[in-house]
């Protein structure tokens, strides 16, 4: 059986606050070498409800135009806003809006076939959100991502970091989880994350070999150089040691 190794995409969200722009934050990217982005759908300038057509198109053209490709949106919001009546319709309203944006990248020709959109989840949402946004996203074709949220979730996002610091054993848990995998988040660049990024890259390539791997550079005070670290230790067939940061 062969083992594809899933590439590594890098999210602009946090670097689009350091770059002025999204399209600048997707020029930060494109000169380290990356063709794989998430999008941040909390930025002014890439959040759904204000792109029209013609900016959506534009946002399209500016990714092929820098041979680069969006594998999905990050619509991380609080996730508070989902449990409570007087913010879920909106929050909900937010998700399917991302979810519309990643299907129109992909008929614009720059987004994978089935973009993943990762939402912060709380444990407890108002009765009835997670089962609306998973039909939009059924109806759309794409793929709604669940980052702490309920446990019966279709899809799930876990983030490396708070596994690494409470010890959790990251590779075996993603091969719990299986195929309702869909994106594993570095978060962290410190060398006890990066130590398992590799055997995670591993168990997503047998587990779940559609889900995608993210960076996200948020919380980095040298985006640069860890996701030089990143890179590094990405590739499970090279294995190798993250650098000191």
């Amino acid at each position: 059986m062969e083992i594809v190794v899933p590439s590594l995409a890098v999210s602009t969200r946090g670097l689009r606050d350091r770059s002025g722009s999204t399209l600048a934050a997707l020029d930060w990217v494109s000169e380290r070498g990356f063709a794989a982005v998430v999008l941040d759908a909390t930025a002014a300038d890439a959040r759904p409800r204000n792109l029209d057509r013609a900016a959506r198109r534009e946002l399209a053209a500016g990714l092929k135009r820098r041979g680069q490709g969006a594998v999905g949106l990050d619509l991380l919001i609080p996730a508070e806003h989902f449990e409570s009546g007087a913010t879920a319709d909106r929050a909900a309203g937010a998700c399917v809006d991302a979810i519309g944006l990643a299907a129109e990248l992909r008929a614009f020709g720059a987004a994978i076939v089935e973009p993943v959109v990762c939402v912060s989840m709380g444990a407890e949402p108002v009765a009835g959100v997670v089962e609306s946004i998973e039909s939009a996203g059924e109806r759309d074709g794409v793929r709604v991502a669940m980052l702490g949220g309920p446990d019966d979730a279709r899809l799930l996002a876990v983030e490396l970091g708070p596994w690494a610091r409470s010890g959790v054993d990251s590779a075996t848990r993603l091969v719990e989880i299986g195929s309702r995998l869909a994106a594993v988040r570095v978060d962290r660049f410190d060398r006890r994350t990066l130590t398992q990024v590799g055997a995670c890259v591993g168990a997503m390539s047998v587990a779940s070999p559609g889900a995608v791997g993210v960076a996200d550079l948020t919380d980095s005070a040298d985006p640069g150089r860890a996701l030089e670290a990143c890179a590094q230790v990405w590739d499970v067939m090279g294995g190798g040691t993250p650098p000191p940061l």
